[in-house]
This record gives C-alpha cells, sequence and structure tokens, in this order.
C-alpha cells in the first residue's frame, strides 16, 4: 500500500470512529429499547453502506430475531440460538466472518447460502451482560477495517448501556405505577381481587382471569396479584389519551369469542378492566357477559368503599401532622418575637421554600432549603411583577419565580389588618381538602407573630416620636437625652440631613380617613426602613417627617424616592424637602420650610403639575407665604385684580386669565399669543379692553411687577379672596 493510500485509509478509519461516537450519543437520547434498536439497524445500514444487517435480542438464554434490513428472507431457520453453542469472541467482542469461531456454524451457512461475501458482527453488551447481536453484511466483497474494531465495541457498549438504563427505568416504572388503591389497605385489596377472579373463573369456566386497574394519571393500566391462572396479557398496558381501550385490549363487550374484557366502573368513570379467557374452542355467551358485568359492579362497589377508608385514614394522618406542626409553631411564637425565625421554623417543618412578602410583595424573607437555589434577586422581581399586574386585595393567588417554581400565595391577615402575603411551593404543600384547614393554620401563627411585632414597633415609634418632636421644637432645653437616644439607634444626627415632609393634599379631619391614613404612614415607614435602611422617619401632626442623610443622595436619588414612596400610598401626597442641616439646633429650621413647601406645593397653581419641590425653589413664594394672612395682602390684591376677575365671570372672554398671561410673558405680544393660542391682532384688542378694565398702565414693567404679585398671592390665598372685600 502506497503512503498515500495508507494516509488516506487512516482518515476514513478516524472519520468512521468519530462517526461511530457520534451515532453512540444519538442512541442514548432514545427512551425505548424497540426504538434504539431499530434506529441502530437504520443508522449502521446508511453510515457503513451496509447492505444487510439484522439484529437479534437476547431473551434469557437464546438469541431472537428482532429486526432485520435489506434481506429478502429473515433469518428465521437460524434463530432462536442458544447461547451456550455460541463461541465466547462472538458474544464478547466484534468479529469478522472470516474468523475461525464461524466455521461450520449455522451463521456461516445461512449468510453463504444468500450470497453474503462479507460481513462482521458487533455484541451489544456491557461489563455484565449481554443484550444482542447485530450482524451487518456486504453482497459484494468489501474493504473491512480491523481498526474499527474498538469503535464497533464501544458502538455495542453504548448500546447496551443505553438500553439497561432503559429496563432500570421499566423497572423502576413498574414498581410506581401502582394503581389508585396501592396505598389502601393491601391485604384486603389482594383478597378481594381473589375473590372477584376466583369465582369468574369457577363460574364461567374461565382458563384465565385477571383485573386491571387505571395508574393514578390514566396512563397505563396495571394487572392486580392474584390472578386465576395468569393472563395471557402483559402485566402493564399502556394507555394514552388518544387511544380508546378497544384499541389497547381484546374483545371489549363483545360476545360469541373465547377472550372478553369488560370495563369497570366507578361513578360513570372507569377504573379498570376485567379480561378473562376460555380455551381455543369455547366461547363466552350472554349469561357469561351478564355475569361478569354483576362482578365488575361488585369489585367496584367494595373497591369504592376501600377509597373512602384510605381517605378518611389519610386525612386523619394529615391532620395528626398538620396538629404536631402546630405545636411546634405555637411554641416558637411563644419563644420569640422574630417573624424570620418562624418563617424558617415553617420552612423547615414542611421540608420546601417559603417566601414571606409585606403588603406590597415585597420581600421580608425567604427559607431555601439546603441544595436548593434561588436568588433573592429573581424573588424581588417576581413580586414586583404581581405587585403591578395583579389586585393585591385578592385573598389568594399563584406566583412564578424564574420560569420554574410555582408558588401559592396567601394574604395574611386578622379579618381587619393586612399584614402581608405568604409563598409557600405547590410541590411540597397539602394538595387535598385539608388546604385550606392548613393556610388557616398559618395565616393564624404569622398574624399572632405580624401583630405582636407591630406592638413592639409601635412602642418604639412612641418614644422615637417624643424625641424627634423635641429635636423639631423651638427651644430645645437640652440636647444629651436626644443625643443620647439618636445613638443608641445608630443616628448621627450631628452629621448634615436633609429634613423631608411627607403629606397628604388636602386636610383630613374625619376619623375614620384619620386611621386610614396612619396605617399607610405606618406601612410607608416600615417600607422606607427596608428600603433605605439610613433613613430615619416618624409621624408628626399627620404628617411623615423624614431625615435623609446627605451621603445618600446622588443622581437620580429624588425621583427614585418619590416613585418609591407613591408606590406604598393609596393617595396622593406632597414631599416638601426644608433642606440640609448644617448642626443640631438648624433641624427646626429646615423643618418648618419642608412644611412652607408642601403648603406651596397644596395651593400654588405654579406647581400643579409638581408633588415634590426643595424650598430653595419656591422663590418668591417663600415670602409671600409668610404675607397671605395680612389684611394689606388682601387689600392690594383686590387693588389690582378684584374688578377684573368679577367682569371676565360668566363671560366668553376671560380677561383674567389675558392679563396674567401677558404681565407674566413681560408685556410680550407675540409670546402672550403664542401661549393663549390667540392671533396678534385679536390679542391687541383684548389687552385694550383689559386697560379699560383695570385702569393702570399694564405695559409698564412695576405695573406688571405688581400684578405677579398679586396673581402669586391669589395662588396661595384662593379666589375666596375677592369676596371677603
Amino acid at each position: 500500500m502506497s503512503g498515500g493510500d495508507a494516509l488516506e485509509e487512516n482518515v476514513f478509519i478516524h472519520e468512521m470512529e468519530e462517526h461511530l461516537r457520534g451515532l453512540s450519543r444519538q442512541l442514548m437520547r432514545l427512551d425505548t429499547t424497540d426504538a434504539i434498536l431499530k434506529h441502530l439497524s437504520k443508522l449502521i445500514m446508511d453510515t457503513m453502506n451496509a447492505d444487510v444487517v439484522f439484529i437479534m435480542n437476547k431473551n434469557e438464554n437464546r438469541l431472537e430475531l428482532h429486526s432485520s434490513i435489506g434481506m429478502k428472507n429473515p433469518p428465521l431457520k437460524i434463530v432462536p440460538i442458544n447461547t451456550t453453542t455460541i463461541s465466547p469472541q462472538i458474544l464478547n467482542h466484534s468479529t469478522r466472518g472470516d474468523n475461525e469461531v464461524y466455521q461450520d456454524t449455522l451463521f456461516e451457512l445461512y449468510i453463504e447460502k444468500f450470497g453474503i461475501q462479507d460481513w462482521f458482527s458487533i455484541p451489544i453488551r456491557d461489563e455484565d451482560s449481554l443484550y444482542g447481536l447485530c450482524f451487518v453484511g456486504y453482497y459484494e466483497p468489501t474493504k473491512l477495517y480491523g481498526q474499527l474494531k474498538e469503535a464497533f465495541d464501544e458502538l455495542g457498549n453504548y448500546v447496551a448501556m443505553s438500553i439497561n438504563l432503559i429496563r432500570k427505568g421499566e423497572q423502576r416504572a413498574e414498581r410506581l405505577l401502582t394503581f389508585q388503591a396501592d396505598n389502601l389497605q393491601g391485604t384486603d385489596l389482594d383478597r378481594l381481587v381473589e375473590e372477584v377472579v376466583y369465582h369468574i373463573g369457577k363460574e364461567t369456566h374461565c382458563k384465565k382471569v385477571g383485573i386491571y386497574l387505571f395508574n393514578q394519571d390514566k396512563s397505563n393500566l396495571v394487572l392486580q396479584r392474584p390472578t386465576y391462572q395468569g393472563v395471557s396479557l402483559k402485566a402493564k398496558i399502556v394507555t394514552t389519551a388518544s387511544n380508546f381501550i378497544k384499541d389497547v385490549l381484546p374483545r371489549v363487550e363483545e360476545v360469541g369469542y373465547f377472550r372478553i374484557t369488560i370495563p369497570i366502573h366507578l361513578d360513570m368513570e372507569m377504573i379498570g378492566v376485567i379480561f378473562a379467557q376460555k380455551d381455543y374452542d369455547d366461547f363466552f355467551n350472554h349469561d357469561d357477559y351478564d355475569l361478569l358485568t354483576m362482578y365488575s359492579n361488585y369489585f367496584a362497589t367494595i373497591y369504592e368503599n376501600h377509597q373512602l377508608i384510605h381517605n378518611e385514614q389519610q386525612r386523619q394522618m394529615d391532620l395528626e401532622m398538620l396538629l404536631r406542626i402546630q405545636q411546634k409553631l405555637i411554641k416558637g411564637t411563644v419563644d420569640t418575637n422574630d417573624i424570620r425565625s418562624t418563617n424558617q421554623m415553617v420552612g423547615r417543618l414542611i421540608n420546601g421554600m417559603v417566601l414571606l412578602f409585606d403588603q406590597y410583595m415585597n420581600l421580608v424573607d425567604d427559607y431555601i432549603p439546603k441544595g436548593r437555589h434561588l436568588s433573592k434577586d429573581k424573588i424581588r422581581q417576581a413580586g414586583q411583577e404581581i405587585r403591578d399586574q395583579v389586585n393585591l386585595n385578592r385573598k389568594a393567588f399563584t406566583m412564578t419565580v424564574n420560569d420554574r417554581h410555582v408558588f401559592q400565595v396567601n394574604a395574611i391577615d386578622d379579618g381587619i389588618d393586612h399584614y402581608g402575603f405568604l409563598a409557600i411551593e405547590k410541590a411540597v404543600f397539602y394538595q387535598n381538602d385539608l388546604d385550606k384547614v392548613a393556610w388557616n393554620m398559618l395565616n393564624n401563627i404569622y398574624s399572632v407573630q405580624f401583630i405582636k411585632k407591630q406592638i413592639e414597633w409601635s412602642s418604639k415609634e412612641e418614644v422615637k416620636e417624643s424625641f424627634i418632636q423635641k429635636l423639631l421644637s423651638t427651644n430645645i432645653e437640652s440636647m444629651t437625652p436626644i443625643l443620647e437616644f439618636a445613638a443608641m439607634h445608630q443616628w448621627d444626627i450631628s452629621k448634615p440631613h436633609y429634613v423631608v415632609v411627607i403629606a397628604t393634599s388636602s386636610a383630613v379631619n374625619d376619623f375614620e380617613n384619620l386611621m386610614t391614613l396612619r396605617s399607610q404612614y405606618i406601612t410607608l415607614q416600615k417600607a422606607l426602613a427596608n428600603h433605605y435602611r439610613s433613613i430615619v422617619s416618624s409621624r408628626i401632626d399627620n404628617k411623615l417627617v423624614c431625615f435623609v442623610p446627605q451621603n445618600l443622595v446622588k443622581g437620580d436619588f429624588w425621583q427614585d424616592f418619590q416613585d418609591y414612596i407613591n408606590q406604598h400610598m393609596d393617595q396622593a401626597v406632597y414631599i416638601g424637602i426644608g433642606g440640609l442641616t448644617d448642626q443640631s439646633d438648624s433641624y427646626y429650621r429646615h423643618y418648618q420650610r419642608a412644611l412652607q413647601t408642601i403648603m406651596v406645593l397644596d395651593q400654588s397653581s405654579d406647581f400643579e403639575q409638581k408633588n415634590m419641590a426643595h424650598f430653595d425653589d419656591l422663590g418668591s413664594y417663600t415670602l409671600l407665604k409668610e404675607l397671605e394672612n395680612l389684611p394689606i395682602a388682601r387689600m392690594f390684591v383686590n387693588t389690582y385684580l378684584r374688578n377684573i376677575y368679577l367682569q371676565s365671570q360668566n363671560q366668553t372672554i376671560n380677561y383674567y386669565e389675558t392679563l396674567k398671561s401677558y404681565v407674566f410673558n413681560g408685556g410680550q405680544i407675540q409670546e402672550t399669543a403664542n401661549e393663549l393660542f390667540l392671533h396678534r391682532s385679536t390679542l391687541t384688542y383684548r389687552l385694550d379692553k383689559v386697560r379699560e378694565l383695570v385702569h393702570t398702565d399694564i405695559d409698564n414693567s412695576k405695573e406688571r411687577f405688581n400684578y405677579i404679585l398679586a396673581y402669586k398671592l391669589v395662588d396661595l390665598m384662593g379666589y375666596e379672596v375677592f369676596e371677603q372685600n
């Protein structure tokens, strides 16, 4: 052989080895023995350009034909073959047909008879067992490479491994695919089956009788033991939603044949079948059919009693488990006030994922069993998606985290107050009629912990409120107790803080709304403490005061702060930012500025599109706010604006607004026309009418300034100022 031919041969062998390994991996993906062996035949046929492929399957100590491709006459005459008559070399390693171990054997005689010139065999085996043999043949002489022997052995080993895995899976499935009553009183059910099949066999002169029952998901009919002299069908019959019972069982409710199948119904639902068989020359008649139907009904009745007994026993066991869990949880709530400890205890007791959220689906705590993983970021993301999509007034709903973990979510409340949500992994929690009992129990336990936590929190808040009121007072008698309190709460009041006041858009006077507002402020306080841990907050005079550290304010902090507050309040609020403290006694000054900012936001039309402002952004309103209650201010407003305001009432043309736009645009005709969407000539005509009504020179800059002050005072005082003159 030339060097070029040798190189070409080596390349071919290498490519073939890689191809065979890829073929082996393909076979590992199949899920039935039959599919693997059929697929193996076709792949070898295509890959090796073979003329003939046939595969024998090992059954006990015999090799039996499983499938063949390309054969004019399947090798029925040489199979089945007792494996003890075959050379161990053939059963252990891939072997070429010219090997001496094949001389004078049935294989050689058969293959030569059908004109197969070259051939080889591949044993399908692993280290422990032989599963079959694969024969590959050619009608014309061909070059069979001995260097591929290891690749063929590896292929056979892969096929054997695949078959072994499938058989182990089938054995496991055989053990697991039990019918619905497997967890009942086993001996009682066995006696029932034995009684029914025995009487059917004797009274109808059957040779074989068996009862099949569906497994729980109705994917299989499983033979129940004992039978009457065995059955001729498989012990497990696969059923699907697409096939009918007549497709998988013989002679369903048909008389006149030696075999018959009678369905077993319970409450209009089929739970199984009775299969009976006579001698081949004997047939089931109508009397036999009536008798079998009677026994089918009898079996269904007794079987239903078994189910009722089992369900009651299971219910009792579940109830006892619930009571044990409740006892442990109650003991835990006595020992600790920590809601997180309770949550961890629940998770350990049910050995599943447990998530605890506040009223707005913010994560409070989570329990993830050891060995399992679920990102807190994914949990928080799912919680926010629920908050955006689901009405949180609902008592129960489901939530999916990371597209895989499904949780049942229930509200935690005491019938009056809503504390949060409890989410428990669906796969590990109760799936029967005790579900509601279990949830009620957990709701009571968590509610108690939340109430205890609320009492503790309220007590601390009352103490905090008293100290903060002192900090915000005009005259501080002594800073020592305030500093001691702040230090105890890790709050350094000597460092700069923004003083922020949060208030509703209108006055709240009635008791019910005050309680609602108080509840919302409490919820907001807890949310702020959880989200911004360095912010200190307290309720003062139906408002919420926050102290924001200077180092927290970066980038879009204030916009994010406003968005977060709006998410947790059911009504519109104003946010007034008083300024940055520079020493302990400046807290009062900046608190007053924040209050003044709130009042301007609530009253001034210049800020009607804004719900948050800094005191320094108010401009002249900081001064005007101090003047609004003075009689001289009312007189000033009425002097300049009362007449034109009254003349504009109930008129098609509002000269009051025309003048306002004109003076705020600096007396510029074009800018005013653009703002009012008027033609320049139309505006000129209106301004002439305005001059007649006000009797002042509106083109004089000093007069325009007076009008601007008057309009801003009206923003603060309201239109009622014109009625008080």
